[in-house]
């Protein structure tokens, strides 16, 4: 198998940008926690169900429900074993 190995300046630079991507991807998720959270609070002062899903556009403003899908359970399944007394 065949392999080279950075030079350590490389490998500090390397290292470095991981770093700082690594500081933006917490910054990006707290910002993004901060906006759920303004988010449930804007939900709840429109007096929307809060135990719903609502899906908030950020270019209109429209606020729509998010429907999921009911999962049927089908009539003709097999019953669980049962034991049969003698």
């Amino acid at each position: 198998m065949f392999f080279k190995k950075l030079k350590n300046k490389d490998l500090s630079e390397l290292q470095k940008r991981n770093a700082l991507i690594n500081q933006y991807i917490l910054i990006a998720q707290a910002l993004e926690l901060q906006k759920r959270v303004w988010l449930q609070e804007v939900i709840k002062e429109l007096g929307l169900d809060e135990r719903k899903s609502w899906n908030v556009d950020s270019n209109s403003g429209k606020i729509t429900e998010l429907i999921t899908p009911k999962i049927e359970v089908q009539k003709n399944e097999p019953q669980t074993n049962q034991r049969n007394p003698k």
